[in-house]
């Protein structure tokens, strides 16, 4: 997506909103960032929200069979564990840990505060019911 794209999405009133996906085996920490940086440009630029994920390797794609192959997966991973908020794979140029800061800094920083109340109230209500 670029400016021109979200700024005619807007001017027809549509609610714009980003996903993006980090924690590839391969990804460098340009490539990391050079993500980061989209996502805050097209914030600046007027996008309404910034979701970001961590890629899961779900059986029978490309990326759980390089998964597998590259040893990125625990001897006792269960797909039924994955959640997009947790990497789930390991041994990758950058860490789980680095994945899992990223993914929550980033994510304050980038989207409004309004929204950081409504997704919160949202999760804890969630958790109670």
């Amino acid at each position: 997506v670029c400016s021109s794209d979200l700024h005619a999405a807007k001017e027809y009133g549509l609610t714009t909103g980003g996903n993006y996906t980090f924690g590839y085996p391969d990804e460098t920490y340009d490539e990391l960032t050079t993500t980061i940086m989209h996502a805050r440009m097209l914030m600046r630029e007027g996008m309404d929200v910034t979701n970001l994920f961590c890629i899961q390797p779900y059986p029978g794609t490309i990326l759980y069979d390089h998964a597998i192959a590259g040893g990125y997966l625990s001897s006792d991973f269960d797909p039924d564990q994955m959640n997009w908020m947790y990497p789930t794979m390991n041994n990758t140029k950058i860490s789980p840990e680095v994945y899992n800061y990223v993914s929550r800094i980033c994510w304050l920083l980038l989207n409004e505060p309004s929204r950081i109340r409504s997704v919160s109230a949202t999760a804890l209500r969630d958790r109670t019911t």
